[in-house]
């Protein structure tokens, strides 16, 4: 709680505004309101004050941050009320709550959503080809009895299965990162190779590392990382997987590559491909680099999409990435 007088400085603070800021009660007392507000926000505080003394009311809310000795900012609720004992205006009173947890679940909330509408993106676009080229084939097996249409039809079926169990283990996974444990890098590359259809490809790991991380989900990365060089690479005749250059670091806190000889990404892109809705919207990249994206972020690492020495894709991950709160 703080008081103000009319022109915005504090008069009064409780032990609980203290404790919040670090402040000390003496460096608080007849400082500007703007020690512990943002600009915007004082200026917020100064319209509401208007208001109410426009329209003859005592309270209302606002929601701003409040920033503390050590530059750090508190997400608070504060409820304003104006004084005005004899009519005239004299200062205003706050009351500050930390919705620090109320934001957390809300932005969990609005993150949950983003994913289901990317679910239905995802899902009404990657399952609708397929579908729509299996039918096709159907319809030329029906007609012609040519086995080759047959098989054809059961390859977009297969597809079919594919996207649907990605989307499931998103559902179902929810935290991309549950359970770390040091993990050989080559030997889930391996793995994740034997579970693609790789066609005449190689897989040649350049030197392998051992990293902190969920293997279950490192595997998935990896699986989506290889079929999208398979799939969507053309020429490609080798995928390589190794750590990242050295810069002074130990290999393990620095990072991984996959890249491929095929045709590469095209640059404009690159900035979107882990976008769920930009996935659907071109032709055939799907949600397996949203995966890897979401696979990677839950592992707090930081994913980039470049070109190799060759020409074609490049994927980087740095580990010891930091993300904004």
């Amino acid at each position: 709680m703080y008081v103000l007088d009319d022109a915005g400085h504090l008069m009064t603070v409780n032990d609980a505004l203290v404790e919040m800021t670090g402040f000390s009660r003496e460096g608080l007392l007849g400082e500007h309101v703007s020690i512990l507000f943002a600009p915007e926000d004082v200026e917020a505080g100064k319209t509401i004050i208007r208001s109410l003394l426009a329209n003859g009311e005592n309270t209302d809310t606002l929601e701003l941050s409040v920033e503390t000795k050590t530059g750090a900012t508190i997400p608070c609720e504060a409820q304003i009320a104006v004084l005005v004992p004899d009519g005239e205006f004299r200062g205003s009173v706050g009351v500050l709550r930390d919705v620090t947890e109320r934001k957390r679940q809300e932005r969990k909330l609005r993150e949950r959503n983003e994913r289901l509408d990317a679910f239905a993106r995802i899902v009404s676009h990657d399952l609708r080809n397929p579908l729509g080229v299996a039918q096709g084939y159907l319809d030329l097996f029906e007609e012609t009895g040519d086995s080759r249409y047959a098989a054809k039809t059961r390859n977009g079926l297969d597809r079919m299965e594919s996207i649907i169990d990605d989307v499931l283990a998103i559902a179902r996974e929810g935290e991309w990162a549950a359970d770390t444990e040091p993990v050989d890098l080559e030997s889930v590359a391996r793995e994740a190779w034997a579970h693609v259809s790789t066609a005449e490809a190689t897989l040649a790991v350049t030197e392998t590392v051992t990293l902190s991380a969920d293997r279950s989900r490192l595997l998935r990365l990896l699986e989506n990382c290889f079929r999208n060089s398979i799939e969507h690479g053309g020429t490609t005749e080798t995928v390589r997987i190794g750590p990242l250059g050295t810069d002074g670091r130990p290999a393990a806190t620095r990072g991984f590559f996959i890249e491929d000889d095929g045709e590469g990404l095209p640059a404009k892109l690159r900035d979107e491909l882990f976008d769920p809705s930009a996935s659907t919207s071109t032709e055939g990249l799907g949600i397996g680099l949203w995966i890897v994206r979401e696979v990677a972020t839950g592992h707090g690492w930081a994913v980039a999409a470049t070109e190799s020495e060759s020409g074609g894709a490049r994927f980087e991950f740095e580990l010891d990435a930091q993300f904004p709160d």
